[in-house]
């Protein structure tokens, strides 16, 4: 590697070419600003170190004036660092530095540790802002080059825009290129609160981070940037640090951010994978439990069983029974957040309640109870809902009540209008043992949490299913209206508005 120290203090120079030869570098010595230049004319350096003061030229023009030479002849390649050492170490001269060049700052007098820690910082950069590219829209050639510069070194893509136009325009190519948005306030064309709106505002961009360029401090002015949709501002004049610790604290962020959204993609891709499984399985373990009652009811009805084999016969029909209840307690858990997708559309909802009517007769009969139905007159009522939502609510109340009725007991589901006709209800009691007045609110706010239940018969359930029932009928416009009466019974009534299309 080779190093140029540019000091017209022999002193300086002496103690510098000592260290960077102990470290095995190539070193030359300037004792002026146009040797420098020569020097650099004649071959390229990894690490160049400059005095500020020198006489004649001093260490802002030399800088910029190698600057100036890497533009010509070495474009392709990455900038040589400037370290640059100075007596006086103020902001107006770090500025002054990075605007002619520097790539960081040293102050006289400093120890040999310290001039090794940035010398590495400069050879080997952590590269900070690798992967990333960050829009720069500001009118002031001179700061977009500090802050481009700045960027690169740590690593970053910068893309560069005079104004806010053509900030926007680049934008508008490439929307998911960009993680990070510095602009200037004031601008031709179009100003920086300008592109701010457009970009949260027109087009929806919301969690791009937007860091505002500002030399203004006026409280109401800055409130203004914030109400547009900035993250952060940074008032000129500013120092090459904070510009990086701000640009880094944002990227981090986003890069946080966008891996959660990322994460949470994949988990939804995840449960629905498992939630298709589970649905697919439990159908799949439903059609031949369904197949295994039926035989069973058939051997009961058709041929002549032993006392033996008919206790035989019900212990395999109460196990496939249970399998069964199983099965859809499944479904319930699987299809838990199944209301918060729901497609509402004008349906018939006698029609509905009607073709789910041979079901739940199957259900009852299982436990020998004796079911009943009536319907209003006419057989057009529309409610607006979704269908499978309807089959479920009347799938969970009606085996809830199978569940707690005793054998030989009754369920009646009852539909009516309301005396205004703008309401349907329907009403299903059963002669349950009946839920407990002062236990209907916990019941109906389960919140997704199971707990296990047991029916007359033992059935086992998990609890959940008037919980669900609740939530879907209330995303259908609807309500639910549960009366218990201990001993004798419940009363359910699904009470939904008549939809005129």
């Amino acid at each position: 590697m080779r190093v140029l120290i540019v000091d017209d203090s022999i002193t300086i120079r002496t103690l510098l070419k000592t260290l960077y030869k102990r470290k095995g570098m190539d070193v030359s010595e300037a004792s002026s600003g146009e040797e420098a230049i020569e020097y650099f004319q004649l071959q390229k350096y990894d690490l160049i170190t400059m005095d500020i003061e020198l006489k004649g030229m001093n260490g802002y023009e030399t800088s910029k004036k190698i600057r100036e030479f890497e533009v010509e002849h070495y474009h392709n390649s990455k900038p040589t660092p400037i370290l640059f050492i100075s007596q006086n170490d103020s902001l107006e001269g770090r500025i002054r530095g990075f605007e002619s060049g520097a790539s960081d700052f040293i102050t006289k007098p400093f120890t040999i540790k310290e001039i090794d820690s940035l010398t590495s910082k400069l050879l080997n950069p952590k590269n900070t802002f690798e992967g990333s590219t960050i829009l720069l829209a500001e009118d002031s050639e001179v700061t977009r080059t500090i802050i481009s510069r700045s960027i690169r070194e740590e690593g970053g893509t910068v893309i560069e825009a005079k104004n806010g136009k053509i900030a926007l325009e680049i934008y508008r190519e490439s929307p998911d290129k960009f993680d990070l948005l510095v602009t200037d306030l004031y601008m031709p064309e179009m100003d920086g609160i300008q592109l701010c709106e457009t970009l949260r505002y027109t087009m929806g961009i919301k969690d791009l981070p937007i860091i505002f360029l500002t030399a203004a401090s006026e409280l109401n002015l800055l409130i203004k940037i914030f109400k547009t949709g900035a993250n952060d501002y940074i008032l000129k004049p500013f120092s090459r640090e904070e510009v990086l610790a701000r640009i880094k604290a944002h990227l981090n962020n986003h890069f946080l951010h966008q891996q959660l959204v990322d994460k949470l993609k994949e988990l939804k891709k995840l449960n629905k994978i498992k939630d298709d499984f589970l649905r697919a399985s439990s159908h799949d373990l439903s059609t031949p439990l369904n197949s295994i009652n039926g035989f069973l009811q058939l051997l009961e009805m058709n041929l002549p069983v032993s006392s033996e084999n008919e206790t035989f016969l019900k212990q395999i029909y109460n196990s496939t029974n249970t399998l069964r209840i199983m099965i859809q307690d499944l479904l319930d858990i699987t299809n838990i957040h199944f209301e918060d997708n729901l497609e509402l559309i004008g349906i018939n909802i006698i029609e509905t309640i009607q073709n789910f009517l041979p079901t739940a007769k199957v259900l009852s009969e299982n436990k020998q109870i004796h079911f009943s139905s009536s319907f209003p007159h006419g057989s057009n009522i529309m409610i607006k809902g979704n269908e499978l939502a309807i089959k479920r609510i009347f799938n969970n109340i009606i085996s809830n009540s199978i569940k707690y009725t005793s054998r030989n007991g009754k369920i009646d589901l009852n539909l009516y209008l309301s005396s205004s006709g703008d309401e349907i209800t329907i009403q299903i009691i059963d002669s349950g043992i009946g839920i407990p007045p002062e236990k209907i609110d916990q019941i109906l706010n389960q919140n997704n949490q199971v707990s296990s239940s047991t029916g007359t018969m033992g059935e086992k359930g998990n609890g959940i299913g008037l919980s669900i029932s609740r939530k879907l009928i209330e995303k259908q416009g609807g309500r639910l209206e549960i009366i218990g009466d201990p001993g004798k019974g419940s009363e359910f009534k699904v009470i939904f508005p008549i939809f005129s299309p």
